[in-house]
């Protein structure tokens, strides 16, 4: 059989044709080797497009377990769970004004515990009044207190002994230009007379944190 020639440009044609066909692979080849697999849902899992969507995500705002101190209103808004934290050493949770009157005068304290145990406590008391030392020393220092200096105007300090169901009270007192204010910490029964006297110290620490 006699061969048919093969033209130049026939060459080139068939040449053009297979370069095509080579590229179209290769394309396809690129596009189905990519690190960037698709999931079923069509999401993309690439280590980068994951860590994008987490630096972009929004962090969730956590509503806060505790209400604080302050909620409760009145003289309890001088009060912080954070700050009664740092001085004292105590976790407390639960804050309750109580309202009282001793003659005229209108008597406000608030208490404040833990949720799980009711002792120890701490209750910060208050009566307006204007008052100069000598009415303070005879109105409300206690026999047997110990004077205390950088808190109000004059103050006092006081470790009782236990009662019946609760262990020693540390007590500070002092007045400024408003009236006087009382900080008691309530020991549980069992604890030590040590450990209200440290208390009594803190309580002056705390007592300049009052605002």
């Amino acid at each position: 059989m006699t061969s048919l020639p093969v033209h130049r440009h026939a060459r080139s044609r068939l040449s053009a044709a297979t370069a095509i066909s080579a590229c179209v692979v290769l394309t396809f080849a690129i596009a189905g080797c990519g690190d960037g697999k698709k999931t079923a849902h069509g999401s993309d899992n690439s280590p980068i497009s994951t860590s994008r969507r987490a630096a972009t995500s929004p962090i969730p705002t956590l509503s806060r377990a505790v209400a604080p101190a302050a909620t409760a209103g009145g003289l309890c808004k001088k009060l912080s769970y954070e700050e009664i934290k740092r001085q004292l050493g105590l976790d407390f949770s639960i804050a309750a004004l109580n309202s009282s009157k001793a003659g005229d005068t209108a008597i406000e304290t608030c208490t404040v515990r833990a949720t799980d145990r009711p002792l120890p406590d701490l209750a910060l008391t208050f009566a307006p009044g204007k008052l100069d030392a000598k009415a303070f020393d005879e109105q409300f220092e206690p026999k047997g207190s110990q004077p205390v200096t950088g808190l109000g105007k004059d103050a006092y300090s006081i470790v009782r002994d236990a009662q019946s169901g609760s262990g020693p009270v540390s007590e500070v007192g002092w007045f400024d230009d408003n009236g006087s204010y009382t900080l008691v910490a309530t020991q549980p029964s069992g604890a030590s007379k040590k450990t209200a006297d440290a208390a009594a110290g803190r309580l002056v620490a705390l007592g300049k944190k009052l605002k």
